[in-house]
Formats: C-alpha cells, structure tokens, sequence
C-alpha cells in the first residue's frame, strides 16, 4: 500500500467513525390524536450508525456488530413515555388491565409501570382502535436512532450523563466522575418531561423507566435489519428494552446499550412509549418485520 494509499484508508475509517449520523428533514410541532393519547413528535428520515465498537467506554459484546440503519420515512414518536394517566383511560375503556399502585411515588404524569409486554401491545392495540391510527412500539432501531437524534456520544446527553440531566442511581458504587452526581438519586421514577429533550424533541430517552421494543431478543446486532425493521424470530420469549432506568447505574443509560426481559415479566423499571407510521410515498410504513 502506498503512502498515499494509506492516508486514504485512514481518512475513510476516520471519516466512518466521526460522521455517524445524517439527517433529513425538520421535527415537527408536537400533536395528539386524541384527547387522552400520547403526545406524539415527528422523527426525520435519515441514517445513523448504531451499537458500539470494541474500543467504546462501558462496550458489552451483545452491543455489537455496529450497522448502519437508514430510515427512510419519517415516523411518530410519543414525547414521553406512556403515563399512569394515559394507561388509566384504556383501563377505563376496558382494554387494558388495572395496574398496583407505583409503590407511594404516585401516579399522574408518572410513566407507568409494572406493564409486560403484552400490555404495550394491549395498549396499542387500544390506540389503534381509538383513533384508526397505526400505532405500534417502537422497533429497537428506531429506537435508538430516535434516542441519537443525530449524535454519536455515549449518551444521550453527550459523552457524560449526570442525574442533573436524567432520573437514574447516582448512588451506584461505580460511577464515573462525569457520570453523576454524588450522593442523588430518586429512589423511583418521576413525572416525565423534567429534563431537557433531545435533538427530536423527545423526553427521557435516557433513564426513568427502560422502554419495551417491538424486537424479540437476540444475543447481537448480526442479521439486523439496515431498514429499522423490528426483528420478530430469535429468541421471542425475551423481548429488547432500551434507555435504563431509575435503579440503574449511568453505565445502563448509554445509548447503546441492550437489555431484555421475558414478555411476560412486569416490574418496576420498565415502561414502554408508543410509535405510529406516518402516511409514506409507496403507501408503507415501516412496521413490517424483519425476516431474521
């Protein structure tokens, strides 16, 4: 290889590892299709890089291989997560189940918890039939290229995260010096929307409650869909959560980090927000499955 040769390798893996997002299009105002359903934003089409490498701070091998995902249509998010007060009109509609009360934290403007899986789909389901609208979870691609909103940090917030910027254990044993606030921590969730948004707008992408995906767990990102397509074989017992949670350490809030739980688990960590395809130009959101 020559000299020149060399430079230009070392230019192009430089130029890969640096500009890792590229997006199109502008948010658009937050809305609502009903009274009592989620907040909705709309996230842009574009192209983000996602996982984390070997060499990444905190990298776990499951994180991995990094991919490239390109969204080709814009998609609607909720702002926040799914809220005791929202979760409580589907009960009063009979689709959804009652929940526990959340501990003495309260309900309200709270993200609701102690939901399974099938209670996301339960609740979608209901949003559906409310307003004759698609919505769905979010695929664990979309997820996190909504949670990027154009970055390539660590975290949502950049390459540190302090419990000035998210709800999550401060007090955990292993923390960073950038990576929190000593001695804070809730000891529970919070009304949503109390930190800053990110890029698209959209609220606690990072902690207060990990957030149920559509995908069935897989042990890495081999095989996943460069379309941002939910993968829907594998081990479909267990199903992604994403974002961390009010309990965790900062290490569990990096973007890209991947958990799973069974389906059928419901406790006090995990929540869920809602997805919705928007009308596309060959008539097709992207909600349809991967094949792997």
């Amino acid at each position: 290889m020559s000299c020149f040769q060399w430079r230009l390798h070392t230019s192009l893996i430089l130029a890969s590892s640096l500009c890792l997002t590229s997006i199109t299009g502008a948010v658009a105002e937050p809305f609502r299709d009903c009274p009592e359903c989620p907040e909705m934003v709309t996230v842009p089409a574009g192209r983000a890089l996602l996982g984390s490498s070997p060499w990444s701070r905190h990298h776990d091998a499951d994180e991995g291989p990094r991919y490239m995902v390109n969204i080709s249509h814009p998609f609607a998010v909720g702002r926040f997560e799914v809220t005791f007060s929202e979760w409580d009109a589907c009960v009063q509609a009979t689709v959804c189940r009652p929940l526990p009360e959340g501990h003495d934290w309260g309900r309200g403007q709270r993200p609701v918890m102690y939901v399974s899986w099938y209670d996301a789909q339960a609740y979608v389901q209901w949003l559906k039939l409310r307003t004759g609208q698609p919505y769905r979870l979010l695929s664990e691609a979309e997820w996190e290229y909504a949670a990027r909103a154009g970055r390539s940090t660590t975290y949502v917030t950049g390459e540190c995260i302090s419990t000035q910027q998210a709800n999550f254990n401060g007090q955990a044993a292993h923390q960073e010096p950038c990576e929190a606030t000593a001695g804070v921590a809730h000891k529970g969730t919070i009304p949503v929307g109390q930190f800053a948004p990110n890029g698209f707008g959209l609220y606690d992408m990072a902690g207060n409650l990990s957030e149920w995906v559509q995908d069935c767990w897989h042990a890495d990102h081999r095989w996943a869909s460069t379309a941002g397509l939910p993968r829907e074989s594998g081990d479909c017992r267990y199903r992604v959560t994403r974002g961390g949670s009010w309990a965790d350490d900062a290490t569990e809030l990096r973007t890209a980090r991947r958990s799973h739980h069974a389906a059928e688990d419901w406790n006090p960590v995990v929540g869920f927000r809602v997805a919705k395809d928007l009308s596309s130009p060959s008539g097709m959101g992207p909600a349809a499955s991967s094949p792997r």
